[in-house]
């Protein structure tokens, strides 16, 4: 459970306006700025087949 309140907070950190959601932009922000990975490459990497982003194909990527 410990690791999952420290997600929520990255969450709720990076997401701006706090919608309940993280758009590319901020997930984008999230990766550069934790991850430390800045190329478009490894961005797309990170979104795509780490994260595993937008399943539902809405461009937000939510906390469940």
């Amino acid at each position: 459970m410990l690791i999952w309140n420290e997600l929520k907070a990255y969450f709720d950190k990076y997401d701006s306006g706090s919608k309940g959601y993280l758009t590319e932009d901020d997930l984008r922000r999230f990766v550069i700025e934790v991850l430390h990975e800045s190329s478009q490459r490894e961005l797309d990497y990170v979104f795509w087949n780490l994260f595993r982003v937008d399943p539902n194909t809405d461009r937000k990527t939510e906390f469940h």
